[in-house]
């Protein structure tokens, strides 16, 4: 995992220790969902109770992370093992 916030330059946030919302953060992580399509992975998750579908650059600029975001799916496929 931590490989995968590396590559979206998303590294810093999974070491932050803030307080939030459980129920926003529970919506979120049961929502979030992504699509590859040619050569772009967009991003469908739910804030809100609203549906959003971003790419992986515009939510790394909506949230504030690094703005020079590599996420490419293929890298972590390449040298991962699926059983």
């Amino acid at each position: 995992m931590t490989r995968a916030f590396s590559y979206a330059g998303w590294y810093n946030f999974a070491d932050m220790m803030e307080p939030g919302s459980k129920f926003l953060t529970m919506e979120f992580l049961m929502s979030v969902s992504f699509e590859e399509t040619g050569n772009t992975t967009e991003i469908y998750f739910r804030f809100f109770d609203e549906q959003y579908k971003l790419t992986a650059k515009e939510l790394s600029v909506a949230l504030g992370f690094d703005k020079k975001c590599l996420l490419d799916p293929s890298v972590l496929a390449k040298s991962y093992k699926y059983d």
